[in-house]
């Protein structure tokens, strides 16, 4: 990846949609692919740049898969991933997806619940989760 990669520095936003972040994906050179992968959400490989995404992930499922794929893809991991890596690209996920004011507002709305703060942002559990781990490490 170079300097000035899409992926170096994700910025925050609760707004981006499947298609921006397969053009982002696709500024950076990774393409992006829909099959079946028996029983895996998603799948980054480095050596082949791109993207493979279960092919009957619900919408919120695939925005929050995509997102937590091209983590593993700005932090440079390839090959099976450990604990940490998986962590790791959820975060850069969440940091992607949501920003504190949504964050807040879904979680006065809806409670602390991740599942219910996932519904309320259109995300998955996986993407709250990540963002509440952050807010307590801060």
């Amino acid at each position: 990846m170079t300097s000035t990669s899409l992926l170096a520095t994700p910025k925050t936003s609760p707004t981006l949609t499947m298609t921006d972040l397969v053009t982002i994906a696709h500024a950076d050179g990774i393409r992006v692919w829909w099959r079946h992968l028996n029983g895996r959400d998603g799948q980054w490989s480095a050596r082949h740049r791109s993207i493979w995404l279960e092919h009957d992930l619900t919408a919120v499922k695939a925005r929050s898969v995509l997102a937590h794929e091209l983590g593993h893809a700005a932090l440079g991991h390839d090959g099976p991933q450990n604990e940490q890596h998986e962590l790791g690209a959820w975060q850069w996920a969440a940091q992607l997806l949501l920003s504190q004011p949504a964050y807040a507002t879904a979680e006065t709305v809806v409670g602390p619940h991740p599942g219910a703060v996932a519904d309320e942002l259109g995300v998955s559990r996986s993407v709250v989760l990540a963002y509440q781990r952050t807010l307590e490490a801060a």
